[in-house]
């Protein structure tokens, strides 16, 4: 938790980050500590203040800025209309305090790695902001608060050269600053009495942080709190008799309470310095001017890894060559790969190429692959046919981002020429049927993609917890874009997921997806739903292969296909346990273990909707998460399925994949 602000007497607000929600500001009261509301969700730490005379909360957040960035911004929310506004766009503001009064408003921006301290007025930050305190390069201001009594007054933590965490407090007029701790310890977290005689932050200088409390008129250091597991951002309340702060235990930060009672403060022990010295920063001759020039991409776009797999194509096995790189700025970025057929040797290439240094990024696409079909009719008999397509494609897409979701949107054109790879020789008899040959010709058109989404996976969560995500993928070929055929396939689909309020970390995820395919009967898109295919879990660790979780499970593979399509799913995920462990110093750790129950309901087909013809599967999946290598996050899934439909039946599997 973060920043606990008292709103009266018996409530304070403050900030949760608990992994496994979006972080959120909650209300609490302190006699009835069940009665917690959650008031805001946002994206990041939050940092908040509490201004009485409006009766609202101001905070800092991350904020998508320029659908690119995500920058820490202001924001208010109003605790008697339930409303909410953003008060800044792109500032990098942050940790405000609102004056006694309410007229001025202090946080603090980030420019350069160096931190300011601002101030301006609420109702209008872009427009009356100034700079009240400007920091040496580096240096750092934290946590800015106004005295309750003398708006004049500011206290604030502060980070200098030489590694001095300080407590200062400004005089916003004269800009005059008094120095309340000169020293190594970290002292933060300033906040002040009612009456504005003390000033409370935390400080380490005995080696754990704890509660301090400076008297202004004496000029006398007295420690409030003795923990040995430290107490750190205070809060008076507003009669001055009452400290709420952040403590921590085994689970992590929590608030505390206590009653305050100066006359039983003690004498603050005498700081002792226990620290390092100050590591010297390399020395520059400034004098000299900087040598600049031009930024050049191809000086750092060279491969620099190679990727080697053997994998299965329509004639056997391949041997494939994989490399990716991008130049030091990320302005462009590659993937290249070439197969060679161990059992024919032929050759397939793919080449993509990203232009990234745009508003929206360009990924242009270059690739040929030679595949063996058997549709090639002979004397009313099937035979093999060896087909070479070539072609490219360009796409472009851009994300709208938004407060806690984002809008996609994607235009691809595509153009591919589709012919024989080699001549075919095969006697013909004039007694049979003329010979058919499989199409040939150019195959082009273009694909529009559109999707919103919400859903949020936390650190702690075992999947998606909640949100939902909705997507539409046309794709249309047409001799205006230079295509033989003319086809037509629109795809849908709308996940959604929910937490369970009754058990910690359960989850209900529904998924429906369909798709339909009109236009030439030849080269229509074909859909196909089933359940997982076989694999070998070797394999598919050296490969790679990882299966989603959309299917039908309880049924073949692939054993439903048409020209439409129909896939609705519902699964109900549990923990079973977080385990955290590593297998001595293999590089393998396993994460935790969790489990689904699901069903399955759904057809391929083509010509008239016939739900009389729809497949039911239902079964169960345990499933791990484990990290290999040290760096590739992976899911091992071992599953029973069972279809109660035509085709069906009891089925096992055991493969890496993810669930949707």
């Amino acid at each position: 938790v973060l920043s606990p602000r008292f709103i009266n007497e018996h409530e304070v607000v403050y900030s949760v980050t608990d992994r496994e929600h979006l972080p959120y500001v909650r209300r609490i009261s302190l006699r009835d500590p069940s009665q917690n509301k959650i008031l805001i969700r946002a994206l990041g730490e939050t940092y908040l203040t509490h201004d009485r005379t409006r009766g609202a909360i101001y905070h800092s957040r991350l904020t998508p800025w320029r659908d690119i960035y995500r920058l820490n911004d202001l924001h208010r929310y109003d605790l008697k209309t339930d409303s909410y506004a953003r008060l800044t766009k792109g500032m990098r503001a942050e940790q405000p305090d609102v004056s006694a009064d309410g007229k001025k408003i202090a946080f603090v921006v980030n420019h350069a790695s160096t931190r300011h301290l601002m101030i301006a007025q609420p109702e209008d930050i872009n427009g009356t902001q100034h700079l009240l305190l400007r920091n040496r390069r580096f240096d750092q201001i934290y946590t800015p608060r106004f005295s309750p009594r003398d708006p004049q007054l500011l206290a604030y933590s502060v980070w200098r050269k030489g590694g001095y965490r300080d407590i200062e407090i400004i005089h916003l007029k004269s800009r005059r600053i008094m120095r309340i701790t000169h020293d190594r310890a970290l002292d933060t977290g300033p906040a002040w009495s009612p009456d504005g005689q003390w000033l409370y932050f935390s400080s380490d200088r005995t080696g754990i942080p704890n509660i301090y409390a400076f008297h202004l008129p004496s000029q006398k250091l007295m420690q409030v709190t003795e923990l040995v597991s430290g107490a750190y951002q205070p809060d008076i309340s507003p009669s001055g008799k009452t400290m709420v702060y952040l403590g921590y235990t085994t689970k992590g930060f929590d608030l505390f309470v206590m009653p305050l009672d100066p006359s039983a403060f003690k004498a603050a022990p005498a700081y002792q310095d226990m620290r390092t010295e100050d590591v010297q920063p390399l020395a520059f001759n400034l004098a000299e001017p900087l040598k600049t020039e031009r930024y050049n991409p191809f000086k750092t776009l060279y491969p620099r890894s190679y990727n080697l797999e053997i994998t299965n194509n329509t004639f056997g096995s391949e041997l494939g060559i994989t490399t990716t790189g991008s130049d030091a700025a990320e302005f462009h970025r590659y993937r290249a790969r070439l197969g060679i057929g161990l059992q024919r040797g032929e050759v397939n290439a793919d080449l993509s190429w990203t232009w990234l240094h745009l508003l929206t990024p360009l990924t242009f696409r270059f690739f040929r692959q030679v595949n063996e079909r058997n549709d090639l009719i002979v004397s009313d008999r099937r035979h093999p046919w060896v087909e070479q397509i070539m072609g490219g494609s360009i796409d472009a897409s851009y994300t709208f981002l938004r407060r806690l979701h984002a809008h996609s949107i994607g235009l691809n054109y595509s153009i591919s020429h589709l012919g024989r790879a080699e001549d075919v020789s095969i006697p013909l008899d004039p007694n049979t049927s003329p010979p058919l040959l499989p199409d040939e010709g150019l195959f082009a058109g273009v694909e529009a993609r559109w999707s919103v989404s919400d859903i949020r996976r936390q650190v702690y969560n075992i999947s998606p917890s909640y949100g939902r995500r909705v997507a539409l993928r046309v794709n249309w070929n047409d001799p205006i874009f230079g295509s033989r055929w003319r086809t037509v396939a629109f795809q849908w689909s709308g996940t959604h997921y929910f937490l369970m309020p009754w058990l910690h970390n359960h989850v209900v995820a529904a998924r429906y997806a369909g798709g339909l395919s009109i236009g030439s009967l030849g080269r229509r898109r074909t859909f196909a739903v089933g359940g997982f295919p076989d694999t070998d879990l070797l394999d598919a660790i050296l490969d790679n292969i990882l299966l989603g979780g959309v299917a039908l499970r309880g049924y073949r593979p692939g054993s439903r296909r048409g020209d439409q399509f129909h896939l609705g799913q519902l699964e109900y995920r549990f923990p079973i346990y977080r385990l955290q462990h590593g297998l001595a110093t293999l590089p393998v750790y396993i994460n935790r273990f969790y489990a689904n129950v699901f069903a399955d309901y759904g057809d391929a087909f083509s010509g008239r909707l016939d739900f009389g013809e729809f497949r039911l599967g239902t079964g169960a999946e345990l499933l791990t998460d484990f990290t290999l290598g040290y760096f590739s996050q992976l899911t091992l899934r071992l599953g029973f399925a069972y279809g109660f439909n035509a085709g069906g039946g009891p089925r096992f599997y055991f493969n890496l994949g993810t669930p949707f």
